[in-house]
């Protein structure tokens, strides 16, 4: 089983709790719940419930400035790390910025400190990215003279400040392909995309800011994956129900709607 230490960081108990006492404060109805793709099908059909939508890495300044554009507030899950660099990204105002540590009541928050709050963020993060520091950033720009490097919005903020360039695994494979000849590209993301650039991109230097790897991104290789088609439907099959299919599928929908 390939799983998602991430997305478990944001179990459906927890977020219906979240979100019940999110009406508490902010009343039921005037705020919007964006959970990352990296989530469970419960949580996002959770999420549908709740008129929210669904975002990925390169979309979700869109997705977060649609919903405050429409008056209401946001809680940002299951990434603490891709939801502030978002609000960093989109210039907003830090006065209105709080966390929600899942496992407290209220977040961790003081219920009335937090009703003057509109952008919440959830305390999830992934490993993979979070690996990343200031000094992977000293060490490679001393090692690789004039490298470019370029980090996934899912590292910490210091991170992404640093680098020359961050943005989704689409933006980083895009920047790869852009870089001229002979340049050297760290970048910061899961081990195995840096490879698969290295290969296709052989005038380029492409290297990993530090070694880091996902163990279940690891588990899928390519004889499971062939088995898996050659067995269709049955092998491996993930049943659903009627409900989480319909609003997970009902978030998603949205956000396509939204970005276009």
């Amino acid at each position: 089983f390939s799983g998602c230490a991430m997305a478990d960081m944001a179990e459906s108990e927890d977020v219906i709790r979240a979100f019940s006492q999110l009406d508490e404060i902010w009343g039921k109805g005037s705020y919007s719940p964006v959970v990352y793709m990296n989530s469970s099908a419960e949580v996002k059909s959770l999420v549908g419930m709740r008129d929210g939508v669904v975002c990925t890495s390169s979309n979700a300044d869109r997705i977060v400035s649609y919903a405050l554009s429409k008056g209401k507030k946001v809680i940002f899950l299951p990434d603490e790390f891709l939801g502030y660099n978002t609000f960093v990204k989109m210039g907003l105002d830090r006065s209105i910025l709080a966390y929600w540590d899942y496992p407290e009541s209220f977040g961790g928050n003081n219920p009335n400190d937090l009703k003057r709050k509109s952008y919440v963020i959830w305390k999830g993060y992934c490993h993979v990215h979070t690996n990343f520091s200031i000094e992977d950033i000293e060490n490679a720009r001393r090692r690789f003279e004039n490298c470019r490097i370029v980090v996934h919005p899912e590292c910490k903020p210091d991170v992404v400040q640093s680098a020359d360039a961050s943005g989704s695994t689409e933006f980083i494979v895009n920047y790869v392909k852009n870089a001229i000849p002979g340049t050297t590209v760290v970048v910061g993301t899961e081990l195995n995309l840096i490879r698969r650039l290295a290969e296709e991109f052989k005038d380029r230097t492409i290297v990993e800011l530090k070694r880091s790897m996902c163990p279940n991104m690891f588990k899928i290789t390519l004889s499971k994956l062939r088995n898996t088609l050659v067995n269709l439907p049955d092998l491996n099959r993930v049943e659903l129900s009627s409900e989480v299919k319909e609003y997970s599928r009902l978030a998603l929908k949205r956000m396509l709607e939204i970005v276009g």
